[in-house]
């Protein structure tokens, strides 16, 4: 008898060894899309805060603060803000608490599931 000595993977090795590569690859694969999601979900909280900020700036800056809703222009295609304006002197005792309001700033981007609020207490110089 002779006898072969050559060493080789059985099939059976073979698919093992391709079942944990698959499972490795799939985690791999899940990691990256999560972290895709992260970056993207950060990159609008970035973007929306920094919008809200200069749109309530440039509110106070008008003098104007009113209701109202709009976009952000061509610099910032899908991002939308809303505005809504309240009186927040309801109860309080001070002379000339009538001239606080309260401002909730809204930004969205895409359909809306992703949003961003900023609240300010602003006091308006305006008569009752």
């Amino acid at each position: 008898m002779i006898a072969c000595s050559k060493a080789a993977f059985t099939l059976l090795e073979v698919m093992a060894a391709m079942a944990v590569m698959a499972a490795a690859l799939a985690a791999a694969l899940s990691l990256q899309s999560q972290a895709v999601g992260i970056a993207s979900e950060a990159r609008f909280t970035t973007t929306a805060a920094l919008l809200a900020q200069k749109k309530m700036s440039e509110m106070e800056a008008m003098g104007q603060v009113n209701s109202d809703s709009g976009d952000f222009g061509e610099d910032f295609p899908g991002y939308r803000w809303t505005v809504t304006v309240a009186d927040a002197a309801a109860g309080l005792p001070f002379e000339g608490s009538y001239h606080l309001k309260r401002v909730d700033l809204h930004v969205s981007w895409g359909d809306g599931t992703m949003g961003y609020d900023l609240r300010a207490y602003l006091f308006s110089a305006g008569k009752r």
